[in-house]
Formats: structure tokens, sequence, C-alpha cells
């Protein structure tokens, strides 16, 4: 299983639109990994968790064949992770030779009620024929021809049901977690039920350096509590990989600040255009 690092920051983009605090200047001066596009992932060709307006320059950075992408799992309605109008381009006169022509898209309620509200007028029948959509909520299974994938729930957004997704193909896992701040009880107690043991894990860190405990994103002392926690469950194995991603420009610091904070604690640090193979 591949799974690569699209794009790490939260909304706002790094550097911010239209900020010039300490972090947003620096960041534009260094370059490299300290500049970050809207957080997107992508698992092996064909499935693409979340739907940024950034997705176009994703399959230009990094010459992706996105017509590949059969599953598009989608956390919440927010527009730094789903922007609806791209999916008006999907297959028919947008899309020739496909290597997908299908795709099943999930996500809560609030997901296509969104799309129905600000895409659903300028969709062709022809593309909306393309698309299957799957109403989901937390702790529910999807069984589909190639993976088993798990809907879990996030704490992130108090007027529907955010989720993250466990995504596990033959014995290969690998679990997102963002956007949502310290996991809830409930999610701890069904990953142990499950009997899976997932290979690596990516974790919201927004907040950053911050101190204060926000309710929808985490900070880095609370990643790395997490960390410690799950590294004592049953749910991962002794290499599980853990890696910070959804970062901000409020969490006041760069990337080799992470790097320097987490690597006594074996933990790796995301940036736009990082693949694992695990």
């Amino acid at each position: 299983m591949k799974v690569k690092f699209l794009g790490t920051i939260a909304a706002e983009g790094g550097p911010a639109l239209f900020c010039n605090c300490r972090y947003c200047k620096e960041a534009q001066k260094r370059g490299g990994k300290d500049i970050r596009t809207r957080s997107q992932i992508l698992v092996n060709e064909d499935v693409l968790v979340d739907l940024p307006a950034d997705t176009y320059l994703h399959k230009l950075q990094y010459n992706l064949d996105l017509s590949k992408v059969r599953y598009l799992l989608i956390t919440h309605s927010h527009s730094d992770h789903f922007y609806p109008n791209e999916l008006c381009n999907h297959g028919s006169h947008c899309g020739y030779d496909m290597a997908e022509p299908l795709m099943d898209v999930y996500g809560n309620q609030e997901v296509k009620n969104r799309f129905i509200r600000e895409a659903g007028y300028q969709i062709s029948r022809p593309v909306a024929n393309t698309l299957t959509w799957h109403v989901v909520s937390e702790f529910q299974k999807i069984d589909t021809e190639r993976y088993e994938i798990w809907t879990l729930k996030a704490r992130h957004i108090k007027t529907e049901n955010a989720l993250f997704y466990l995504i596990k193909q033959g014995d290969k896992a690998f679990m997102q977690c963002n956007d949502t701040g310290l996991l809830w009880e409930e999610n701890y107690e069904f990953l142990s039920s499950l009997g899976v043991k997932i290979d690596a894990i990516s974790l919201d860190c927004t907040m950053g350096a911050q101190e204060e405990s926000y309710f929808g994103h985490m900070n880095l002392k609370e990643c790395l509590q997490t960390v410690e926690r799950m590294r004592k469950s049953n749910f991962v194995k002794p290499d599980t990989r853990f890696i910070l991603t959804h970062f901000c420009h409020n969490g006041l610091l760069l990337h080799e600040d992470y790097e320097k904070i987490c690597a006594p604690h074996n933990v790796e640090v995301a940036y736009d255009g990082m693949e694992i193979e695990i």
C-alpha cells in the first residue's frame, strides 16, 4: 500500500493567502517543505481522501492520473476538504478515456447536501451518472472490491458528523485522523474491537505549539500524547508509523521545528509530496 500526502496544511494554505505573520513570511522565504497546500491524501492510485480546491494543482505537481480514482472519501463539508464543483468535471465530455469511468463518493449527509446545493445545478446528467453517492456515518464498514474501509468519529464540528477513515488492503492498513481534536473514547473502543493492526496513522496537528486545547484540532502536545496512548493499544504494530499532518500558521512552527521536536518520539512530519509504502 502506498500513501501519498498531496497537501498538508489547513484552509488558509502555507504561507496563507492574505497573511504576513512571522510564520508565513519565513515559510515563503524558505520554500521547500514549508510551502504547503490544502490537505489531501492519495492511497495507491484509486483512493482519494478529500477533494480540496488544490486538487488540480496536485494533479499537475505530481503528474497524477486522477481518472484512476474509484473511491473518494470525504471527511466533512468544510471547503478546504470538499470543493464540490470539481466533481462536475468527472467523465462524459469532461473526461475521456478514463481508467475508472465510475466513482464511489463517501461522506456524511451534509457533504452530499453541499454538493447538491453548490454544484448540482451545473452537473450534466451523463457526468452525474458516473458518480455513486454513499451517505455514511461513524463506525460503519464499507466493503469494496479492493478494500475494507471503516468510518470513525471525528471531534471537529458540532453541526455535522465529521469522519475520518481506516483503509485496509490485504494485511496492510492506514488510518488518517484529520480533521479532529483529541479522539473520542468510542474510537479507541471500536478500533480495539476490530482486530485490525494498523501500519501507519496520520494525526491532525493544526494547533502546533499552541498550549491551549481546541475542540476541533490537536496541538503538538496532544498529538504526542495520542501517539503514546495508541502505542499501548492492541490495534497498532511495534513498528507502526505515526505521521503528523494538517498544519497551520497558527501552529507557530516551521517544518524543521516540528522535526526536531518529533524525532525523539519517533514521529514523522509530513510535507507536500511525501510518499510512504507500508
